[in-house]
């Protein structure tokens, strides 16, 4: 039986966008959008959460299996139940009742955000991998994706299909430069982006 509850999605939205655990874990329904056909998270602060520093701030948009496997439905769910926060599930305990005022400002940024996901996440890969003597976590699948990227090539297996420019946008890394700092447009065209996500494989098969 596969339950489809905030453990399911933040993890298989992890494993396809590269995101930082607090940043979908911390996603409001609003921050689900669609522009010109392409569904994407808009990653920003809100009153959950901060974003680690401010070129965190972007748009990624929705791998194909996600919707195939019905979050665009979750989403839909949500909104009509007038639910704000995608996953309220997966804000934690100690600090769940102060930061549901939306009339607060976004909080610090604060990377124990979502521990509760990482310790459910840690356990199946304690019983799942022997033990999991490689000691992978949640963050794992954040360098699983960029990995991924930055591996990348055509069919001539040397040119990459991913540029270093294109990888920062997605998985919200530092500009390397004043141009990318300053003559860039904070949104960056969906488009490429897409065609870029795509390039990671389906995991739960066709």
């Amino acid at each position: 039986m596969v339950i489809k509850d905030h453990h399911f999605w933040i993890n298989l939205i992890l494993a396809h966008t590269g995101a930082r655990r607090s940043e979908i874990a911390g996603l409001l329904v609003s921050d689900v959008l669609e522009e010109d056909g392409i569904n994407h998270f808009y990653i920003r602060p809100n009153f959950l959460r901060g974003l680690k520093k401010p070129h965190c701030k972007r748009r990624i948009p929705l791998h194909p299996e996600l919707i195939s496997q019905g979050f665009l439905d979750f989403v839909a769910a949500s909104a009509s139940k007038k639910e704000i926060v995608l996953f309220p599930a997966a804000i934690p305990a100690k600090i769940r009742e102060t930061c549901l005022d939306q009339h607060t400002p976004p909080p610090p940024y604060n990377d124990k955000f979502g521990d509760g996901l990482d310790h459910v996440w840690r356990e199946c890969l304690v019983r799942s991998l022997k033990g999991n003597p490689e000691k992978y976590s949640l963050h794992s699948l954040r360098h699983y994706v960029n990995e991924a990227f930055a591996e990348s090539r055509s069919s001539d297996g040397i040119t990459k299909l991913v540029s270093a420019e294109d990888r920062r946008d997605i998985m919200g890394h530092n500009p390397i430069d004043v141009n990318e700092r300053t003559y860039r447009r904070d949104e960056r065209p969906l488009a490429p982006l897409y065609e870029i996500i795509k390039l990671l494989p389906n995991l739960l098969g066709d």
